[in-house]
């Protein structure tokens, strides 16, 4: 029973980590760029990111693409990722405006900021649960605890998920928590698991583009099971990752 409590003690962490760091705000190249894509896109309909950088003084350095639009090699990811609590922000405002509240319908205004920053410190909550379950599978719930918080605690993660949550390490986090939960539940091959760990490896990708190494394990794995089939006098059926990667990174 006392275990039951182990979730409850998370959340009250990761609130108390809110009140005390969390700051909603846009500042550096790396947050400007990696929020253009869905201001941009919501906002403008638009992939030219060009009014997003010059709005923090970027982007007049940078060249442009062969489709005339600013170059942004930051990933699109997070702001896949962030598009969900974006959305909800510009409902809010728009609602707003119609009960009177000035909030500006610009993408930048504090429904816009807070939400979509706490959309990443969401994930990060979601990512250290799914580390918590998968410690339990080789600890005692007391030690999966506190040794999720522990580690969390000690590392940037905690820096990300408030005081930078514009930065894309929140939601990297995630993804690779979650790859990692799928992946423990990986028994056998099957059409269903290849697509799952190939759609989120694929997105995984397109978060941070190191995360397509990712790829390699389940790849590497059903080579095995390819292998082993025919001497246990199974079928190797065709995997198709082609479709679970593709699907996952096709955005970008």
């Amino acid at each position: 029973m006392r275990g039951n409590r182990h979730p409850g003690i998370l959340l009250g962490v990761w609130v108390a980590v809110l009140l005390l760091l969390f700051r909603p705000q846009l500042h550096g190249m790396d947050t400007v760029a990696y929020y253009a894509w869905l201001r941009a896109t919501v906002i403008r309909g638009s992939l030219d990111v060009s009014e997003e950088f010059i709005r923090f003084g970027y982007g007049g350095e940078r060249g442009l693409s062969p489709t005339g639009y600013r170059i942004n090699e930051w990933s699109v990811g997070p702001a896949l990722l962030w598009s969900p609590f974006f959305l909800i922000a510009h409902g809010l405002v728009h609602l707003g405006n119609a009960l009177g509240i000035p909030w500006e319908a610009d993408g930048y205004s504090a429904p816009y900021r807070i939400l979509t920053a706490l959309g990443s410190a969401l994930y990060a909550l979601i990512g250290l649960e799914l580390l918590r379950r998968l410690a339990l599978r080789i600890a005692s719930p007391a030690a999966a605890l506190w040794g999720v918080l522990t580690a969390w605690l000690a590392s940037p993660l905690v820096f990300y998920m408030s005081a930078h949550p514009f930065m894309s390490h929140a939601v990297d986090f995630f993804i690779n928590a979650g790859f990692l939960w799928v992946w423990t539940r990986w028994e056998k091959p099957t059409p269903l698991t290849r697509l799952a760990l190939g759609w989120i490896g694929g997105l995984a990708a397109v978060v941070r583009y190191p995360n397509a190494t990712l790829l390699l394990w389940p790849a590497l794995e059903d080579l095995r099971w390819a292998l082993r089939a025919p001497r246990e006098g199974g079928s190797s059926a065709c995997s198709p990752w082609g479709l679970g990667p593709g699907s996952g990174s096709s955005p970008r």
